[in-house]
């Protein structure tokens, strides 16, 4: 047996639960934290930047069938940010992404505190 036995909690709460044993505030910025973990035509924990404060929120989807793309386009998203990004030469970000409107998470999984933001 590994040392990452899950034992009866739901994948996606056992995930964050070790993600929060993991990670200090005092000593890790907002990007030094997972950004995206998934399987990608099923189901994604999707990390939010936040507006404002020195945290991470962390969200859950669960996939329809038509939903298979989320996974895609949540990588696409983190991919492109680094060049599109706001706080990078304030340049706005042109729609690449797909998301469905008003489509909410399925469980926000909760909030992680950080250092702050780089």
């Amino acid at each position: 047996m590994d040392s990452f036995e899950k034992k009866e909690k739901c994948t996606e709460d056992w995930i964050f639960t070790k993600m929060q044993q993991e990670y200090k505030s005092e000593e890790d910025y907002f990007d030094y934290l997972i950004g995206y973990i998934g399987v990608l035509s099923k189901w994604s924990i999707f990390k939010k930047r936040p507006k404002t404060g020195a945290k991470a929120e962390y969200i859950f989807f669960d996939h329809t069938d038509e939903e298979q793309h989320i996974g895609f386009q949540f990588l696409l998203t983190g991919l492109l940010s680094v060049y599109y990004d706001e706080t990078r030469n304030f340049i706005s970000r042109p729609g690449f992404t797909a998301f469905p409107l008003y489509r909410n998470c399925n469980k926000k999984l909760g909030v992680i505190k950080t250092k702050g933001m780089r």
